[in-house]
């Protein structure tokens, strides 16, 4: 009997391990990955399909995979009312589906409806009770449409206005159709607001839009009232609408060369973005806005007589006062503080050097990070521009400085082209090989050695 028990005990520890391995899957989300055609060719979904867009580089991504998407809850509510599919943004099967489908953040979660018709698009990291509540608002707006048997042509004006209301947090082709009727309605021109309002959510060509419109809308903004939800809500649609069209618009006035028309534009962003934060933009904001806005003119346009000595005053006003030990303890500190460092970094990682985190952390917008990008971006920019030696010089000075910022290997491949350029091959090689140590950066690592290829380096 005690030979017959110990032999038992080892398979009712496996058949137990079984069950609970058993449990543990089947309170995940099952995700599956066909692309956008895989899924709808030829097919008639039974379910509506979520989409989880990730990249391999997004910390929130991992910690939604490490937390939300583990929770039984969460699982069962996905697995039981939607096809769960999972697109990595950089794989050439997805990339073209999620630039259609409005993907520019990560994570960004897709609910479509059995059709593959966009219904909602939110982002970022959700825990499982915030990730539950938009999961199931989304499935209310699916069982219980207010557009299914709407006739739209027959709505009044009030009823189109509380339809908008009730689909705004849902992202539907139906919003311009309602607002398209909404304004063939409008007999009162003399409600300006509103029909600047519907004209910039229905516009459908950027290009015809406006720009008096624009900023009599801006102008006849308030500043948003924290305790009143309709009104951010709505106020949030329209600066969505009125940012795509500045943003679109100001392309147009970077490559039409027409100074005027450009500053002009710059200001109206400016002024947006500062009405959208209840106008609590600091007047020094406003100007290092409307500053790198002209940097932005002036490298589109190579206009040297301009570029160098703005970027040389803004990195002299805004950078070069706060020193690189400073930034970086700082960065450092609050990313050890942060959700996001616990659940990516071991017990093992936690005292990995400064750069590896700062890496991790670019999402999130660390000093270190933004200050060293503008400059790697100023140093390229001057080595374009400019052909004279001083020039390529201050470049190399500014590349060394955004490494000292935050020293990762993309900043010293920048060094090295200037040097070679300068014509110190020697020293260019002496940094490649430094960047080539980086051991926690393997994605520089095909760069560096294609240039010390180049160089005749073959190690």
């Amino acid at each position: 009997m005690r030979t017959q028990l110990s032999t038992m005990r080892p398979c009712l520890f496996i058949l137990l391990l079984v069950a609970v391995l058993s449990y543990h899957v089947d309170a995940q989300v099952q995700f599956t990955t066909e692309s956008y055609a895989e899924l709808l060719e030829g097919q008639e979904l039974d379910r509506p399909i979520f989409i989880d867009v990730y990249t391999a580089w997004c910390g929130p991504c991992k910690q939604m995979d490490k937390t939300t998407f583990q929770d039984e809850s969460v699982g069962k509510l996905l697995n039981d009312n939607f096809i769960c599919i999972k697109w990595d943004a950089e794989d050439i099967k997805y990339r073209a589906d999620a630039r259609r489908l409005g993907v520019n953040a990560y994570p960004t979660y897709l609910f479509l409806d059995s059709t593959g018709q966009l219904i909602s698009s939110p982002s970022g990291y959700r825990d499982s009770k915030n990730f539950m509540n938009l999961t199931q608002s989304v499935l209310d707006f699916i069982h219980d449409n207010p557009l299914e048997g709407v006739n739209i042509s027959h709505l009044r004006l009030e009823e189109g206005r509380e339809l908008l209301v009730q689909i705004a947090d849902f992202d539907t082709d139906h919003k311009t159709m309602i607002v398209d009727h909404m304004i063939s309605q409008l007999t009162d021109r003399s409600d300006s607001l509103w029909t600047a309002y519907a004209d910039v959510i229905a516009i459908n060509s950027y290009e015809d839009m406006d720009i008096e419109v624009v900023q009599q809308l801006i102008d006849a903004q308030e500043p948003i009232r924290p305790n009143n939800f309709t009104a951010i809500r709505n106020n949030r649609d329209i600066y969505r609408a009125l940012t795509d069209v500045l943003h679109y618009k100001y392309d147009l006035a970077i490559d039409s060369g027409n100074y005027s028309f450009f500053r002009r534009i710059s200001k109206m962003k400016t002024e947006l973005s500062s009405w959208f934060n209840s106008n609590k933009t600091t007047e020094s904001e406003i100007a290092k806005q409307l500053q790198t806005d002209r940097l932005n003119y002036y490298k589109h346009n190579r206009i040297a007589d301009h570029y160098k000595p703005l970027a040389d005053s803004m990195i002299a006003e805004y950078i070069l006062p706060h020193s690189p030990e400073f930034i970086k303890k700082i960065d450092y500190e609050d990313a050890k503080r942060t959700d996001a460092w616990r659940t990516t970094f071991s017990d093992e990682e936690t005292e990995v050097v400064d750069s590896t985190t700062l890496s991790y952390f670019k999402d999130h917008n660390y000093n270190g990070i933004k200050i060293a990008d503008r400059l790697d971006e100023i140093a390229n920019n001057i080595i374009n521009i400019y052909d004279d030696t001083e020039s390529h010089k201050d470049a190399l000075n500014y590349a060394i400085l955004a490494y000292e910022y935050a020293p990762l290997p993309k900043y010293l491949v920048t060094k090295a082209q200037i040097e070679y350029q300068l014509g110190d091959k020697d020293s260019a090689i002496v940094t490649l090989k430094k960047g080539r140590a980086h051991q926690f950066f393997k994605s520089e690592q095909a760069r560096i050695n294609t240039m010390l290829y180049k160089f005749g380096i073959e190690e």
